[in-house]
């Protein structure tokens, strides 16, 4: 089972990037708290940057599913729990 961002052993800072995945992936936005921690570290060119990219990874795989492309051999995926 994957635990994301409630994970232990994360640092606040990569918590929040894992954070702001699900985030973007569940609410289509990030929240003020998950901005304000990014912003600690990041400046705004990464933060604008930051849902564009997510945006484009979540393309790709739709294109990838939709077009039935395997996984590699040996790559179990992704697992819902």
């Amino acid at each position: 089972m994957r635990t994301g961002s409630a994970a232990p052993g994360w640092s606040e800072h990569e918590a929040a990037i894992l954070r702001g995945v699900e985030e973007l992936i569940d609410d289509k936005a990030l929240s003020d708290a998950t901005w304000d921690t990014l912003a600690r570290t990041w400046d705004e060119a990464q933060l604008i940057e930051f849902p564009m990219m997510v945006g484009q990874y979540v393309a790709t795989a739709y294109v990838q599913n939709s077009l039935r492309i395997p996984l590699e051999g040996g790559n179990p995926g992704l697992v819902h729990a």
